[in-house]
């Protein structure tokens, strides 16, 4: 076994602990301390710990030195009618540091109570090594007699003072309205919600302060306010914290209002379009009370007179707030109709969502669809053509389904038909139910293939689609608007804005 173990350098239990060369054998820090050369010398230490304990409890107890006056004579003056606290070395009453006459009588209960105390701690033995403690004794003592009453006053007027400033520094816990109240921030998205919204408002928050950059719209806003007879709060330099809080750090512009929920019609799917009036009607989805409260009931969409068909996007499980935000922008500068979300895993209407929204969200037509692919079914069977945007593949598919932006300005299908454009998420797009059941693709071809970038982001591509779904077939109706395109034909081409 000796001979194996030499052979595969491997050396046994024993051999290893033997071996000087190792640090956890006879040379560990455990051994020594139990049967090694650290055991004696341990052993003495704590022999001679003991001796010095025993040394120290043999001596008298300690006696304050008093100071040399000049009158050594009172130093053994130990008269029994001499109270406790001068045989102890300690001042009488008469040399208290305070000024005060000595209270002969301890009528009061604290007092009879303290000069307990002072007994207690006088009988108490004190030895050499606790010369500090009789020093914290009489400073302790000193200041329960003389000062004490004062000093707690002072200390307790300092932190009320300080706490003041404290509460000062941060700001009030906020106040909500209702249970489901939202806070919208900046000028922008204030003011579309003065303006246009459907909302309920409650409370108008306006900073006042010093370094405030007044404009026009803020004027304009306290005056729709006013008007709406919504409550102004006005916040100065001391609580403007409240208004970051408010806004969740996020820039606000020194405006918050209060407001309840964006309305967010609950769908199945949508019905047929008519012409007179104008619109088409809509499935509305079972709500609770609470929901039909926020949401209402209203059964029919209005179209704008001389506007297109309408075009409907369908938002699937858009999870970024921003991009989210940014869609809603896009869609209602080029004329969208209205926008459909998906409950799943989509984003929700965020004051992030507004503020990138910049008032859009107010303005527009906003849905929400349980089952986007029961919403397709049903839209389509009253007429509605479905779009199903896409990432752009190798070769473009032969079946006439996918189409591109240069197809759709071609055909414009808003003229023949009402439109549902579906867009799906950041990640994996829409998926293939979703796919199937719509009635054509759409896709963007990417113009550089050796790119790396394979896609668009959600908000851009939802631009770009808009605008070749919208374009040219937007109708003004008035005679102004009118004037004003042919006019812009003669010199040369539409303007971008």
């Amino acid at each position: 076994m000796q001979e194996k173990e030499e052979e595969g350098g491997r050396k046994s239990r024993s051999k290893r602990f033997n071996d000087p060369e190792f640090s956890f054998g006879k040379k560990s820090l455990v051994y020594q301390l139990n049967r090694g050369e650290l055991k004696d010398n341990v052993s003495k230490l704590l022999e001679k710990k003991k001796d010095t304990r025993d040394e120290d409890l043999s001596k008298p107890p300690f006696q304050p030195v008093r100071r040399d006056d000049g009158q050594d004579g009172r130093r053994n003056d130990r008269r029994p009618d001499r109270p406790s606290n001068y045989q102890d070395g300690r001042r009488d009453d008469r040399d208290d540091r305070s000024g005060r006459q000595p209270n002969r009588r301890d009528d009061r209960p604290q007092d009879r109570f303290r000069n307990r105390q002072h007994d207690r701690s006088a009988q108490r033995p004190t030895f050499s090594h606790g010369g500090m403690n009789a020093m914290r004794t009489g400073a302790r003592r000193e200041l329960e007699d003389g000062d004490a009453p004062r000093r707690r006053f002072d200390s307790r007027r300092s932190e009320d003072d300080s706490s003041a400033k404290r509460t000062s520094d941060f700001p009030v816990s906020i106040q909500y309205t209702t249970a489901a109240s939202q806070f919208l921030f900046g000028r922008s998205v204030v003011k579309a919600a003065l303006k246009n919204s459907r909302r309920k408002l409650y409370h108008l928050y306006v900073y006042q302060g010093s370094n405030k950059n007044s404009t026009k719209d803020d004027g304009w806003i306290l005056a729709m306010a006013e008007k709406k007879k919504v409550k102004i709060t006005i916040i100065y330099e001391n609580d403007q914290k409240l208004l970051d809080k408010m806004s969740k750090g996020r820039p606000h512009n020194g405006i918050v209002i209060e407001a309840s929920p964006l309305p967010q019609l609950p769908l199945t799917g949508l019905g047929a379009e008519s012409s007179e009036p104008k619109g088409y009607p809509v499935y509305v989805a079972r709500q609770s009370k609470e929901e039909t409260e926020i949401n209402g009931t209203e059964g029919f969409i209005p179209c704008r007179p001389g506007s297109p068909r309408p075009l409907v996007l369908l938002l699937n499980e858009i999870l970024d707030p921003g991009n989210l935000g940014a869609i809603l922008r896009t869609a209602r500068f080029l004329g969208v109709s209205a926008v459909a979300i998906t409950q799943r895993t989509s984003s929700t209407i965020t004051s992030t969502v507004l503020k990138a929204a910049a008032g859009a969200a107010e303005e527009l037509r906003l849905f929400s669809v349980e089952d986007p692919v029961a919403f397709l079914d049903a839209s389509q069977k009253a007429g509605w053509t479905s779009y199903a945007a896409v990432a752009p593949t190798a070769g473009l598919r032969k079946d006439n389904r996918q189409w591109t932006p240069e197809s759709v300005e071609d055909s414009k299908p808003l003229v023949k038909e009402p439109t549902i454009l579906i867009l799906g998420n950041e990640g994996s797009g829409l998926p293939y139910d979703i796919r199937k059941k719509a009635t054509r693709e759409i896709t963007i071809p990417r113009l550089v293939t050796s790119s790396s970038v394979d896609s668009l982001n959600v908000s851009v591509a939802t631009a770009l689609l808009c605008n070749s779904f919208l374009r040219g077939v937007q109708e003004p109706f008035t005679l102004t608007e009118k004037l004003q395109k042919e006019a812009r034909k003669a010199d040369g081409g539409e303007s971008l804005f």
